[in-house]
């Protein structure tokens, strides 16, 4: 058993959570009504912009889904699984994707794991209040200094998603989906920790990944992985059951395109005596 051959993994569509937040943070807090606060967000729909992004993400993912089968030896079964966040916003987003499994209708995996992270007492309340209010001053500094490891009040930090719930999943692959292709539907805090865990991000790393605007994740985006060197187009002396390669896919609607990045190489670096010293 190994990992997938093909992992794609995707954030849900903007939500009303998000036009919420995005409002929130320039001072507009007309949304968070009485309604709106005591509503679990897992309930949160999509709005039209996201369900353009969906579909606009959804016909890249058929082509290249067409072009891995194409790229798939003969005598290789190359079957699909499909999963989804059980969120309201990632069950739109993967039906408006409107993939198939060759000539049949998509069936998908509904999965728990892949979930958002657990925000906890702040989920649903304006982040500028969390920082503001003298009962989470505290708490919001070591937000501020230690986002891997702080976990919101009664939530989940970073960490606590990637060591509990990605490796949860990631053991599913392992055991169900080996040198399969995967389609998951997730959420931006899940796709994070996911990062974390395949390509293997220090401490140190993930400080300077979370400063740097090019990797956020804005919704609908796609992280791409493989293992496969023909997809990704570069050369490599190593082979191994890891996905090894990875890229990402951002559906840009007002452009009426998606935006790909280069394929990259996963550096596996395992710290040498000097390089933990160095640290």
């Amino acid at each position: 058993m190994s990992m997938p051959k093909h992992l794609l993994v995707l954030r849900h569509g903007e939500s009303e959570g998000n036009v919420a937040n995005n409002k929130a943070k320039a001072g507009d807090l007309s949304s968070f009504t009485d309604e709106f606060v005591t509503t679990p967000g897992r309930t949160w729909r999509l709005t039209e912009l996201g369900v353009s992004q969906a579909k606009l993400i959804g016909e890249w993912l058929r082509k290249e889904l067409k072009l891995i089968h194409e790229l798939t030896p003969v005598d290789e079964a190359l079957a699909t699984r499909l999963y989804t966040s059980p969120y309201v916003r990632t069950r739109q987003t993967a039906g408006n994707l409107q993939l198939t499994l060759g000539s049949r209708e998509a069936e998908w995996y509904v999965n728990r794991t892949i979930r958002e992270r657990d925000w906890g007492d702040i989920d649903s309340i304006p982040k500028q209040h969390f920082r503001e209010d003298p009962i989470y001053r505290r708490n919001a500094q070591k937000m501020e200094v230690d986002p891997l490891y702080w976990r919101p009040p009664g939530g989940e930090s970073i960490q606590d998603v990637a060591d509990n719930r990605v490796r949860n999943f990631l053991d599913t692959l392992h055991r169900e989906c080996s040198d399969q292709l995967v389609v998951a539907v997730a959420h931006g805090e899940f796709m994070k920790a996911l990062r974390l865990v395949l390509e293997r991000t220090s401490d140190e790393e993930f400080l300077i990944q979370e400063k740097d605007k090019t990797r956020k994740i804005p919704n609908c985006q796609l992280i791409q992985y493989t293992k496969s060197v023909e997809l990704a187009g570069l050369e490599s002396q190593v082979h191994t059951p890891r996905l090894q390669f990875t890229r990402t896919i951002t559906p840009l609607v007002e452009e009426g395109r998606c935006e790909v990045t280069p394929w990259t190489r996963i550096n596996f670096h395992r710290p040498t005596n000097e390089d933990l010293l160095a640290i």
